[in-house]
């Protein structure tokens, strides 16, 4: 083997070595999926019981999850009514846990306690169920 063949191997073996020393063993990659987990609509409880208290209804439910500084967080929405003017949305923000971060309506009078500064920090919008 010439010199430079062996300075070249050397020098990638210092390197793979380096970094695999620079992992901080107390700081894990996250892991996979939302929330911890690949299925969040069926391992997460608090999601899987609001899908189920859903089915037997006319109305629509749709449920998106959104980056938000560095966590997911849902919205859940039920839209009632078929006709465009005519229909109504209730729903709200939620974090990993099923606590409610804040509300939103168009029923009868419009609700909104979702700050533009939390909206206007969501990433990464992706519905995850819509019946």
């Amino acid at each position: 083997m010439n010199k430079i063949s062996f300075l070249f191997l050397m020098a990638l073996g210092l390197m793979s070595l380096s970094s695999s020393c620079n992992k901080n063993i107390n700081n894990p990659e996250p892991q996979e999926g939302v929330c911890n987990t690949k299925d969040p609509l069926k391992d997460l409880p608090w999601l899987k019981s609001r899908i189920d208290s859903s089915t037997n209804s006319s109305d629509v439910l749709e449920i998106y999850s959104y980056d938000f500084q560095g966590n997911k967080i849902f919205s859940i929405t039920i839209i009632t009514g078929k006709s465009p003017g005519y229909q109504t949305y209730n729903g709200g923000y939620y974090n990993c846990e099923g606590n409610r971060i804040c509300e939103f309506s168009s029923a009868f009078t419009v609700i909104n306690t979702c700050s533009k500064s939390l909206t206007d920090k969501l990433t990464t919008k992706k519905l995850i169920y819509r019946k």
